[in-house]
């Protein structure tokens, strides 16, 4: 190849590597208020959609294709989102029909940080607190945990790539003065 044409062939690599990042680059566009703002938002819905409403239709349109989630106690637990929804579904139906307890999950108030993670994404780090729901009883602390969870914008939409969950620890019961 001549010097002239490996010379076009270098612009037009790089027009394309310019081209293939444009899409992407609308997270570094963001403030930090408004990628917080977004993030947590989709992190209230992620969290509905598996505790409250258990919902994996819902929870489909949260994640990502290539989602995989880490769990301290079970290793890597997903290694897709269609995995993971199936998995999430699973449950909600075994829920439904009594075989399993259903589980109410609490964000540690102020624990949550939003971290930019360039045109890619970003990262939202917190702490929760997990409880069991017996039917027709009060509610049973179980567990408190961190989670970092990565948020890959894809357009307008946030889509949860990865999930780390990991420092699980036994909930102590409240105690009350007598």
């Amino acid at each position: 190849m001549s010097s002239q044409g490996s010379a076009n062939m270098k612009s037009i690599m790089l027009l394309l590597l310019a081209l293939a990042g444009a899409g992407p680059a609308l997270a570094a566009e963001k403030t930090p208020s408004e990628i917080t703002a977004e993030v947590l938002s989709a992190e209230g819905a992620l969290y509905r959609a598996v505790f409250d409403d258990c919902d994996a239709d819902q929870l489909s349109a949260l994640v990502a294709p290539e989602l995989e989630f880490f769990h301290d106690k079970g290793g890597q637990v997903a290694r897709s989102g269609q995995e993971f929804v199936s998995a999430i579904r699973a449950s909600c139906e075994n829920q439904r029909a009594g075989k399993e307890t259903k589980t109410r999950r609490e964000l540690v108030p102020g624990s949550v940080a939003v971290h930019r993670m360039g045109s890619y994404g970003a990262l939202a780090v917190g702490m929760h607190r997990f409880f069991h729901l017996p039917s027709g009883q009060a509610e049973i602390p179980t567990e408190h945990a961190r989670f970092a969870n990565l948020w890959r914008l894809d357009k307008d939409r946030w889509l949860l790539a990865r999930v780390f969950s990991f420092e699980h620890r036994p909930s102590q019961p409240e105690r009350r003065a007598p």
